[in-house]
């Protein structure tokens, strides 16, 4: 049965099951249309280029459509629960290999003859060392990493050296597992432990995506499909301090006194109020900041999923004098909050065990996790499919950011250590709430929902990478690596400026080594904010702390200083384009104001970056080096200047030369380590007759 015909595409079904893609003369494609064994199609009714197949044994109905250079694959099942269902089994498309995007071993180039299994779901286990060890035991080994909680439902085929075709599976799907298979060159879905009759459930929609110029093509299709399904939040406007740098306290206040990573218990941790306040100052000192967010993670809190602080914070209403007193000087506070895992000694666990899932094997403990705030703890995972774990939740969410009297008055709310029970492993005392990545969707939403009913305006961070999550997201966060380069960061940074637009985005120097810094204060605040930075230690990624130098601390004081010339907002373009062997290019662009659809802030080298507003270009650099700045339309070179330490201002020759898009200032660009703080290029709305100094 032909389907659709045009000058570059053929689709047609075969034997009754099997799609075909021809371009040219060529077959790229052989799907097998069947969402199961045991059924088979038992009729074919054809509109236009819209296909309908009835499946015999109860097994639904597959709708089959071309449109807008996709082909589009449904299938609407009609049981209530599928143990196992794999989507085109058997099935050949013809190519190079495929890519995947995932963090860190998983977002790479498959080789299509080799066997593999990606997991796209947000239940994936965290890749961490099953004995505990922190850090790297060999250069060569695979780096700890949390970004579980959400994949990109997302995957792309090479055709030829200029074509590819991608996939997207958008939404959340009721399913405990979704995995992208590759078998002896054979493709298929793998769909475990799938329950569409959830409330809010539904059966897979696949889109096929022809004729993309590039493998990173397919995440803004992707990311537009999943906005036109209806996972979306429009963000023109938001407060100016959402775009505040955040600084972590931990490894400067917490683990001081030791060159070892080593998360301290409640008892052993040196932290106080006096220690945090000194160390606020020191940030302000070294940056020249007066507002920005202060993060304090679990080990601030006495036990995960109670957020009482330690006693040697004070008491909670202490600390909440605390937490006043910084808020009225223009530090607001971010607070850890992990969704699913739970420290048993708290009293709701014994008081409610009926809260917390329950192994499917019988006999084992409910052991969620051996990550926990301290050492010899092991958390439970919380089963929020219960009313009750909701209404607990609630109250702690409330407690962290509401400014009554009783609560902490915190204004960022920072979800980690996020993974989803898989339900294939975990029990649930009602499943049909949601499982899956359907799970993962509603308790972001109920989350974020409760956070802004006590306080619209709190900032909501989480780490994702699925467009899904973007609407119950205000911050988006890539998180640690712990390999020796930046790269991983940036291939993150490639997903997520694609995958998540509107939304704002940082990053974690955990671990930021003293060689990995020169790139990371460049880069980061080029297409997101600049984020929590260490003033006094660099952590290897063999977990050993090295105090910061002054010439570093000189350097990520200049970047600081060039991000606050224009601070990201969500309604800004961003992007990070990634090259391989760690070449980058990253910018955010306006979208609003006089420089409408010009640069905020942009790389010039990956050591390297500028920030343009009215009135100033700022750059700062790593390195010395010759620069080229692109000039905003309409505006012309007044000055360039070093702006020094010590306040003096050097100007400095430089010259206006043309390129393809308009003009480029060009002048020679000093590492900021030393006496230069940061440069300035001042500019004026007319153009000048002459801009050569």
């Amino acid at each position: 049965m032909e389907l659709f015909r045009n000058k570059d595409r053929y689709i047609y079904i075969k034997d009754n099951h099997r799609l075909i893609v021809e371009t040219g003369e060529k077959e790229i494609m052989d799907l097998n249309l069947l969402p199961s064994v045991g059924i088979s199609f038992d009729i074919w009714e054809q509109d236009g280029d819209l296909a309908h197949g009835k499946l015999t044994n109860d097994g639904g109905e597959v709708t089959i459509e071309s449109k807008d250079n996709m082909l589009i694959y449904r299938w609407e099942g009609k049981k209530d629960y599928y143990e196992d269902v794999n989507l085109f089994s058997n099935s050949l498309i013809e190519g190079i290999g495929w890519q995947t995007f995932q963090y860190i071993d998983q977002d790479k180039f498959w080789d299509r003859y080799r066997t593999t299994e990606v997991s796209i779901s947000s239940s994936r286990d965290c890749p961490q060392y099953d004995d505990g060890h922190q850090g790297l035991l060999d250069p060569g080994d695979t780096p700890c990493g949390w970004l579980s909680n959400v994949p990109v439902r997302a995957c792309v085929f090479q055709l030829s050296r200029t074509e590819w075709l991608g996939l997207s599976l958008p939404g959340p799907l009721p399913a405990g597992q979704t995995t992208f298979c590759m078998k002896h060159g054979k493709f298929y879905v793998s769909i475990r432990h799938f329950m569409p009759s959830c409330e809010g459930g539904f059966f897979p929609t696949v889109y096929f995506i022809f004729g993309l110029s590039s493998s990173d093509d397919v995440l803004t299709t992707h990311a537009d499909l999943t906005r036109k399904a209806g996972y979306w939040r429009a963000r023109t406007s938001h407060p100016e301090w959402w775009g505040l740098p955040i600084w972590g306290a931990y490894d400067e206040v917490a683990s001081a006194g030791s060159n070892r990573v080593q998360p301290s218990t409640p008892e052993e941790s040196i932290l106080t109020q006096d220690q945090l306040s000194k160390w606020i100052n020191q940030v302000e000192e070294l940056s020249g900041l007066k507002e920005f967010f202060i993060l304090l993670e679990q080990g601030y809190f006495e036990r995960y999923g109670e957020y009482l602080p330690i006693r040697k914070l004070g008491t909670p209403q202490e600390f909440r004098e605390f937490v006043d007193k910084m808020r009225s000087k223009g530090k607001r506070f971010a607070m850890y909050f992990h969704p699913y895992k739970f420290d048993p000694s708290i009293p709701f666990y014994k008081e409610h065990t009926e809260c917390f899932c329950k192994r499917m094997v019988p006999g084992n403990t409910a052991e969620a996790s051996s990550v926990a705030s301290y050492p010899g703890m092991v958390c439970q995972f919380l089963d929020w499919t219960q009313e009750r774990t909701r209404t607990y939740m609630e109250d702690r969410i409330r407690f962290l950011i509401s400014d009554e009297p009783d609560c902490l008055n915190a204004d960022f709310l920072a979800i980690h250590n996020n993974q989803t029970p898989d339900p294939e492993k975990w029990q649930f005392a009602n499943p049909e709430w949601g499982i899956g990545d359907l799970m993962t969707y509603k308790v972001g939403k109920f989350i974020y929902e409760t956070a802004k009913k006590y306080k619209p305006d709190v900032v909501v961070r989480r780490i994702i990478a699925d467009s899904f999550m973007q609407p119950w997201v205000d911050r988006v966060y890539i998180n640690e690596d712990w390999t020796s380069t930046c790269d991983n960061w940036w291939k993150m940074a490639r997903i997520i400026t694609r995958t998540l637009p509107q939304t704002l985005v940082d990053a974690t120097p955990w671990f930021i080594t003293i060689s990995k810094s020169k790139e990371f204060w460049m880069v980061v605040p080029s297409f997101g904010v600049a984020c929590n930075h260490p003033l006094n230690v660099m952590l290897h990624p063999y977990a050993y702390y090295h105090k910061s130098r002054e010439s570093d601390r000189h350097r990520f004081g200049s970047s600081w200083k060039v991000y606050e010339n224009a601070p990201m907002t969500a309604d800004q373009e961003r992007r990070l384009d990634y090259f391989g062997n760690a070449e980058v290019f990253a910018f955010r662009k306006y979208k609003t104001g006089p420089l409408k659809g010009f640069y905020a802030s942009m790389t010039l080298s990956n050591q390297c970056y500028a920030t343009f507003s009215e009135k100033e270009i700022r750059v700062s650099s790593t390195e010395e080096r010759l620069v080229e700045v692109p000039i905003p339309p309409e505006y012309s070179v007044k000055t360039v200047e070093y702006i020094m330490r010590n306040g003096t201002e050097l100007e400095q020759p430089y010259e206006v030369i043309p390129y393809e898009k308009g003009r480029k200032v060009r002048f020679v660009m000093v590492d900021c380590s030393g006496d230069v703080f940061y440069a300035r290029v001042r500019l004026t709305k007319n153009i000048l007759t002459s801009e050569k100094r």
